[in-house]
């Protein structure tokens, strides 16, 4: 059974389910409601799930990802990794999620923080015996581009919706997908979410987004796959969407 508010929806339940074979039945839960906030590879996506139905008309798909993270990154090592000519494209894909993983972390800005009186580190890389130095600067600042970009797709995506599922949806927040799982992450777009939401007009109640739980992103262990599978849903039926428009055509 499917419920709307207003805006369309798309039940997960509506998809193809893939063959179990011999393996025992798993009962999904679809009555499920909440924010998914999927920071993958390529592609960040906002996805509002009510009631199990995915609330096509306000997801929003920002073009940012890891892979544009590991190229500031490489960009902010001015140039060591290029010039390493022991280290081929792969073996160098590997090294810059490595330091991203490792030594790359998400701070908050503040005025006494003074880059040149940070540590810089020196990071070794098993291959070619390759020692490049990693700044504090570009520990902190391989991922900063991205949180204004994301904070506003989140906020528009919540606009979007009706009031009632504005506030179902905004006590649920799932922040997952790799980039997510870089040190301060969350915390940090947390904060950068919660200034954008001051500098907003949201009429006579204009913190609603704070009180209805946006600033605490919930536990996604337990239920990882479920909301993993509200972003996969979404993406095949925006790649079954575009076949039948060129089809049409």
């Amino acid at each position: 059974m499917q419920r709307t508010l207003g805006n369309a929806t798309m039940g997960l339940h509506a998809l193809p389910l893939a063959q179990h074979g011999n393996l025992e039945k798993v009962q999904h839960d679809l009555g499920v409601t909440g924010l998914v906030i999927d920071c993958g590879y390529s592609e960040c996506r906002v996805v509002p799930v009510l009631f199990g139905s995915i609330l096509s008309m306000c997801v929003e798909i920002l073009p940012i990802g890891s892979k544009h993270v590991l190229r500031n990154l490489k960009e902010l090592l001015c140039g060591d990794v290029a010039s390493s000519t022991n280290i081929d494209n792969h073996q160098e894909h590997l090294m810059l999620e490595d330091v991203l993983s490792r030594l790359c972390f998400c701070s908050y800005p503040s005025a006494d923080n003074n880059d040149s009186n940070s540590q810089t580190i020196i990071y070794k890389y098993s291959v070619g015996s390759v020692e490049i130095p990693v700044t504090h600067k570009t520990r902190t600042k391989s991922c900063e581009f991205i949180f204004e970009p994301l904070t506003r797709a989140i906020i528009e995506c919540v606009k979007r919706l009706e009031t009632e599922a504005r506030g179902q949806v905004l006590r649920n927040v799932i922040v997952c997908g790799g980039l997510s799982e870089l040190n301060g992450f969350k915390q940090r777009l947390i904060a950068v979410l919660n200034k954008h939401v001051l500098a907003q007009d949201f009429g006579s109640n204009k913190n609603w987004l704070k009180h209805m739980g946006i600033n605490t992103f919930n536990p996604t262990r337990s239920s990882l796959l479920n909301w993993y599978g509200a972003s996969i849903a979404f993406s095949h039926y925006s790649y079954a969407q575009s076949k039948t428009i060129k089809h049409d055509q």
